[in-house]
């Protein structure tokens, strides 16, 4: 694993945004998150104050071969559970991290699990977060956010309704409903995206 996605998911996991990390490692944001995407590597003197404010060695953020605990534990907002008006309170799915140019996106949302996908592309791994949102506009925020290429999508749902979300293209249709369906479909389909990644979980 690399320093990169260390840093991140440590970020993470304590709860910190990257203002937050930035001003306890007297830095800027922008150096917290070319940090977090492998532009850039913390100097010596910021990796053991990573290390102190993270409480783990440097041997932990330094090799490689070793790994930080994946899970972050933070409040979910049970979006499982179907209003009376069958719109749950928040957005649930799973965003691919490398997927996003704007990653302030992620400061605005509830992570519930990270884990890491080896792939057959590049980049080798995607971080696969598990997430929910609290906010209304959450998929108009994210498809700007998204990256326009390689054909990026994200797919999640609230309540009954399921997403589809591209680089400036927010498609949506009710679960249960097959023409709607079939037309998201066929929206995708012009996007590039092969029928093997058209079977979302519902």
């Amino acid at each position: 694993m690399k320093i990169s996605e260390k840093i991140y998911l440590l970020r993470k996991q304590n709860n910190f945004t990257q203002e937050k990390l930035a001003e306890l490692c007297y830095v800027s944001r922008q150096a917290v998150s070319k940090w977090e995407s492998g532009q850039i590597t913390p100097d010596i003197d910021k990796i053991i104050l990573l290390s102190r404010i993270f409480k783990i060695s440097t041997d932990i953020l330094l090799k490689d071969e070793l790994f930080v605990d994946c899970k972050v534990t933070k409040q979910s907002c049970h979006c499982n559970l179907i209003s009376k008006d069958n719109i749950s309170p928040c957005y649930e799915g799973i965003l691919i991290k490398e997927s996003i140019g704007d990653e302030s996106i992620i400061d605005d949302i509830h992570i519930n699990k990270v884990e890491l996908w080896k792939t057959d592309s590049v980049p080798n791994y995607w971080t696969a977060i598990y997430f929910s949102s609290n906010r209304d506009n959450f998929p108009k925020m994210l498809s700007k956010s998204i990256l326009d290429t390689y054909n990026w999508y994200c797919d999640f749902k609230r309540g009954n309704k399921k997403y589809i979300v591209f680089h400036n293209c927010v498609l949506k249709y009710q679960l249960g409903n097959e023409k709607e369906r079939q037309f998201v479909i066929d929206k995708c389909k012009k996007y590039g995206i092969p029928d093997n990644q058209l079977n979302w979980q519902e």
